[in-house]
């Protein structure tokens, strides 16, 4: 009863106020950074639109690629959902993250009380479903109906934004109902909410064991897993550190993680157990569309599982998808977004400095040509580098994304060593920052992680 009693007035200090600042630089850090860059000029910078159609796209279309699956780029999406999410609002300086800074399975349960409260049955520890699918939202959403279409209702509201989205959503949905359904048969003078929250807390250690397990490895390499501490650890290990500051990087969010939407596929797909895709749905005719998954009284959330896990993501490079590009969100008059230059203005919105000053942070050297040689771009091809000389006047006017996006992958890895830097640098705060991060002794804060047995079965996940 005392680790419930603790776990519950934490999650309960969570829920109340989730609303804090991107974390950025040190003040030290970034009055240099914004020292140089008022030298440089940037508010001549070029217009978005040209950096999108001369570095990410090509003539060619993008290819599928050799060794990532559609999960990555779904998992990518599914635990940014769970960290960041940036309100629009006017007035305001600083940006503002409405979700909590850790990997705690808040798209899932929400990161507020009143959300948390519409998602549960307040019944033996369970979450409200329809079908063996999530409910509907009770109030309006954005989406392009079909007759037979609803809102998805889950813990982050962009759930509905594309099916693979939704499917991992309802796998977590499923997993809780299956815990929590478990946990009462074996403790049944249990509470509901003692079910409740000993459920979310497995659910949360799965968040953080599959993406320290599995989805970090894909992109950083061995070495950099281990400089940066990242690697689960066979046994409980007490990595907390309180003088850490976990909340999310706003450079982070605005460019790093965003890498991801190089690996959107040009379709989402149905495939049966003999691994042959059935159906196919172009992507641009999938966003908040939900009935992909709907449909078939909810059988298709099995196959589109199996598309995930087995089909390839698109190829980790500069060229992105068609979807993506021109045919983003279109509305009635045929306008649409283009999500590279979206992602291009947002770090420009936000104050994120250019590309050479978070090379200069990762203690990588700063560019001072065009050319992929000795001083220039030299983690770039040739024909990268000239697509950024092409675009931009000055090497220092490069934005994060564009000078990120592009660079070569490291041995190993599926990104770029600046990237790599910083997305490594992240992810150690939020492992280390964490006070209930899962690997924690059983003691821990008086009794709050996972005894020896129960550890070891989430580490066989």
């Amino acid at each position: 009863m005392k680790q419930f009693c603790l776990g519950l007035l934490i999650w309960e200090a969570l829920l109340i106020s989730p609303v804090m600042p991107q974390m950025k630089m040190s003040d030290k850090e970034m009055e240099t950074l914004i020292r140089d860059a008022l030298t440089t000029a940037r508010d001549s910078m070029e217009d978005m639109t040209p950096v999108s159609n001369k570095v990410f796209r090509d003539n060619t279309d993008p290819k599928p690629s050799p060794d990532k699956t559609v999960m990555v780029m779904a998992w990518g999406q599914f635990i940014d959902h769970d960290f960041i999410r940036t309100p629009i609002s006017s007035g305001q300086r600083e940006q503002l993250n409405s979700l909590t800074s850790y990997i705690d399975a808040s798209n899932v349960y929400g990161s507020t009380q009143d959300q948390q409260d519409s998602l549960r049955t307040k019944y033996h520890g369970g979450l409200k479903m329809k079908g063996n699918g999530l409910p509907g939202r009770p109030t309006g959403c954005v989406i392009d109906q079909s007759p037979n279409d609803y809102c998805y209702h889950a813990g982050d509201e962009r759930v509905n934004t594309v099916p693979s989205l939704g499917t991992t959503h309802i796998i977590f949905l499923r997993d809780h109902t299956r815990i929590a359904n478990e946990l009462t048969n074996i403790n049944p003078m249990w509470t509901d909410e003692i079910i409740f929250q000993e459920t979310r807390k497995i659910i949360s250690a799965f968040n953080q064991q599959i993406t320290y397990g599995e989805f970090l490895p894909v992109l950083l390499n061995e070495k950099l897993m281990k400089n940066y501490g990242l690697n689960n650890a066979p046994c409980h290990s007490d990595v907390y550190d309180e003088t850490v500051n976990a909340a999310t990087g706003n450079a982070f969010d605005v460019a790093v993680f965003r890498f991801g939407h190089t690996l959107i596929p040009h379709f989402q797909g149905l495939m049966n157990d003999d691994l042959v895709t059935i159906e196919k749905f172009k992507t641009e005719t999938t966003f908040n569309r939900p009935f992909l998954i709907q449909k078939a009284n909810g059988t298709n959330q099995y196959f589109m599982t199996r598309w995930m896990t087995v089909g390839p993501a698109g190829r980790m490079d500069r060229i992105f998808e068609k979807a993506i590009l021109d045919l983003l969100f279109v509305d009635s008059n045929g306008d649409s977004f283009d999500l590279p230059s979206l992602n291009i203005q947002r770090g420009r919105d936000h104050g994120t400095p250019g590309y050479n000053d978070w090379r200069r942070w990762c203690n990588l050297p700063r560019a001072t040509h065009f050319g992929s040689n000795a001083g220039g771009l030299v983690n770039h091809t040739p024909d990268n580098a000239m697509r950024l000389g092409n675009v931009y006047q000055d090497v220092d006017d490069i934005d994060l994304f564009a000078g990120g996006i592009t660079e070569t992958h490291i041995e190993g890895g599926g990104i770029g060593p600046t990237f790599a830097c910083m997305l490594g640098r992240q992810f150690k705060n939020f492992k280390i920052g964490d006070r209930f991060w899962y690997e924690q002794p059983p003691q821990h804060l008086g009794g709050t992680g996972f005894t020896k047995g129960k550890y070891k079965k989430i580490r066989q996940l």
